[in-house]
C-alpha cells in the first residue's frame, strides 16, 4: 500500500510538471500492479477528502477477487476541472464506484440465495406504494398522451431536463381517445428485461402464463423462446432502437421495422414523447399505426414517477425497465420481474451479457445497480417478485 501511495503521488505531481516523468512513473506503477493483476478487478485513486481521481476497471475473463484503492494528495480543482465524490466519504460510497469486487462476489451469492427464498405477496405494501405514487401523478389517466388529456399546440415539459416540446397536429392526430390500462387492472403481469441473466433460465412458460407481458425495446424472441417466452402485450420502443433502421428513409428500412413488429402478436407499442429526435419517432409511429396500436408516454407521468423515486434515493433518470416496473405496480395485482441483473458476473462467475440476444458485455452503470437495489427492496416487501435464477420447479 505504501508503494501504491508513493507511486500515486508521483503520478499526480508528474502530470502537472512533465509528461515524460509522468510516463516513467506510470511504467513503475504498472510494473507493481502487474504482479497483482491476477487478483485485482479495479484500481482507484482517491484523495484525502474522498474525491475520486481516477478509476481503472480491469477487463477480466474470471471473477475478480479484490480492488486496489489508494489515497493520494490532490486538491479538487485538478481533475480536469471536474469533481467526482464518494458518498459522504463512506465505504458504501467507495463501493458504489466499483462495478464488481470480492465483497460483491459474496453479495451476488447472497442476493441469489435471498431471492430464492419463499416469497409472499403483500397487498398492503403494494397498495401503500400505489398511494405514494398517486401523490405525484395520476398513474392511470396520465400514463399516455390522449386526445382528451392534451391539446393541439400545448407545450409540455419533456422527460429530459430543461427541455420542452409542442404537441403539433402530426402528433395529436396519432393519439388515442382513451389511455391504455385506464379501465382495467391485470391480475398478473410479467415485466421482461433484456438482461443476460435470462439465458438458460427456462422462464419462458412462466413469463407467458401472466395475463399481461411487458417487454423492452422489441427485444428479440426467436431462438430464446424457452427462456423469455413468446407472448407480448406491450413493448417500449426508444429512439436508439429506431436509429438502427437508419432513419427509416428507405422503403427497405421501413419494411424491416414493420417485419420486426409483426413477429409479435397483438402487441401495442409505447414510445417516449421527447423533443430529441422526435421527428424519427413520429415517422416510425406513422408507419406502424397501420399494423398495431401506438401510444406515447405522457412526460408528466414519467417525470411524476421520477420525482417519486427521488424520495427513495434514486435521483437519476429511471431506465425504461425500472419505469415499466413502476407502471406495472400501479396497474397489476401481482408483478413478476425477469431479466434484470446489473452485475458483470453471475453467481457461478460467468461473464454476463448485457442483453440476452447479443454478445455485448455488461456496461458500467451505477444507476442500474441502484435500481436493482430498489427492486430487491420491493421484492422483500412483497410488492414484486424478482426472478434471477432458473424457473424450473418454481411457481410464478
Amino acid at each position: 500500500m505504501d508503494v501504491l501511495r508513493l507511486s500515486g503521488n508521483l503520478l499526480i505531481s508528474a502530470v502537472r510538471r512533465n509528461k515524460a516523468v509522468f510516463f516513467v512513473c506510470l511504467l513503475l506503477l504498472s510494473t507493481f500492479i502487474y504482479s497483482k493483476v491476477n487478483t485485482l478487478d479495479s484500481i482507484i485513486a482517491i484523495s484525502k477528502d474522498g474525491t475520486v481521481i481516477w478509476h481503472i476497471p480491469l477487463v477480466r475473463s474470471k471473477p475478480p477477487r479484490r480492488t486496489a484503492i489508494f489515497p493520494v494528495n490532490l486538491t479538487q480543482r485538478t481533475i480536469n476541472g471536474a469533481k467526482q465524490r464518494t458518498d459522504e466519504h463512506s465505504t458504501a460510497g467507495i463501493k458504489s464506484l466499483l462495478q464488481f469486487n470480492y465483497s460483491e462476489t459474496t453479495s451476488v451469492k447472497d442476493i441469489t440465495r435471498e431471492l430464492s427464498l419463499p416469497w409472499t405477496h403483500d397487498v398492503g405494501n403494494r397498495d401503500k406504494i400505489r398511494k405514494e405514487m398517486e401523490n405525484y401523478v395520476d398513474t392511470k389517466r396520465t400514463f399516455v398522451l390522449t386526445k382528451g388529456n392534451v391539446k393541439i399546440w400545448e407545450i409540455l415539459q419533456a422527460t429530459i431536463a430543461n427541455s420542452s416540446f409542442r404537441v403539433g397536429p402530426d402528433l395529436h392526430r396519432l393519439l388515442k381517445k382513451t389511455p391504455i390500462f385506464v379501465n382495467r387492472t391485470y391480475n398478473t403481469c410479467s415485466i421482461v428485461g433484456s438482461g443476460g441473466i435470462l439465458l438458460n433460465s427456462r422462464c419462458g412458460s412462466h413469463i407467458d402464463s401472466a395475463e399481461a407481458i411487458i417487454r423492452l425495446n422489441l427485444a428479440t424472441l426467436g431462438p430464446f423462446v424457452k427462456d423469455v417466452g413468446r407472448k407480448t402485450t406491450l413493448s417500449t420502443l426508444n429512439k436508439s432502437q429506431l436509429k438502427s433502421f437508419r432513419g427509416l428513409m428507405t422503403r427497405k428500412d421501413r419494411r424491416n421495422l414493420v417485419n420486426k413488429v409483426k413477429v409479435y402478436e397483438n402487441i401495442a407499442i409505447l414510445m417516449h414523447s421527447t423533443s430529441v429526435d422526435f421527428d424519427l419517432t413520429l415517422r416510425a409511429a406513422r408507419i406502424l399505426q397501420q399494423h398495431i396500436n401506438i401510444y406515447f408516454i405522457h412526460p408528466n407521468h414519467f417525470r411524476g414517477l421520477w420525482d417519486y423515486w427521488k424520495t427513495k434515493s434514486l435521483p437519476k433518470r429511471p431506465s425504461s425497465g425500472f419505469y415499466m416496473v413502476s407502471v406495472a405496480i400501479a396497474n397489476c395485482e401481482k408483478v413478476n420481474v425477469y431479466g434484470f441483473w446489473p452485475y458483470k458476473y453471475d453467481v457461478n462467475g460467468n461473464i454476463m451479457r448485457y442483453h440476452y440476444y447479443d454478445k455485448m458485455h455488461m456496461s458500467s452503470s451505477h444507476s442500474f445497480i441502484d435500481e436493482f437495489r430498489a427492486l430487491r427492496k420491493l421484492h422483500q416487501q412483497g410488492v414484486i417478485k424478482l426472478h434471477v435464477a432458473s424457473c424450473n420447479g418454481t411457481s410464478s
